[in-house]
């Protein structure tokens, strides 16, 4: 037996997210938080204008 075949484990450290990583993740997360603050505005504007 030579041993495990792979040189990457669960413990190997595989580095960070790349900058594109992290600008995709930037970008989504506003655009969660955007959606979110709209569609409560546009809840929230429904029932007061009742």
């Amino acid at each position: 037996m030579d041993g495990y075949p792979h040189n990457r484990t669960c413990c190997t450290n595989y580095g960070g997210p790349s900058l594109v990583q992290l600008m995709f993740l930037f970008f989504g997360t506003c655009y969660v938080i955007a959606c979110v603050v709209y569609e409560t505005y546009g809840i929230l504007k429904a029932r007061v204008g009742r």
